[in-house]
């Protein structure tokens, strides 16, 4: 049986907030973020060549695999890294020898 609101009080106070009959603020301003916030773009960089040096070739991969930030990721991961940026000769070779000598692996 329906009890209409204004004789049924305790289901009437339940559905009104205190700041319900505040009403909106037409000065309240909305700020609109652009679109290419949001959007991703994919940007090609021209790679690094890397001599067959393994001195740099050591540094390089010790930034990408050593450090906290790049966790130790598996050989092909790493190569999926590597590769993004730089090119070179034997360059996967190196990667996987040098996984594959990971003492912490």
């Amino acid at each position: 049986m329906h009890i209409p609101g204004k004789n049924n009080t305790v289901f009437n106070l339940l559905s009104w907030r205190k700041d319900s009959k505040k009403g909106v603020n037409p000065s309240f301003s909305i700020t609109i973020l652009p679109k290419q916030l949001f959007t991703h773009k994919i940007y090609q960089f021209t790679k690094t060549y890397l001599e067959d040096n393994p001195e740099t070739q050591y540094k390089i991969l010790y930034n990408i695999y050593d450090t906290p930030i790049g966790g130790h990721p598996d050989i092909s991961n790493t190569w999926d890294l590597v590769r993004q940026q730089y090119e070179g000769l034997r360059l996967c070779q190196f990667v996987e020898e040098y996984i594959k000598c990971c003492a912490k692996c």
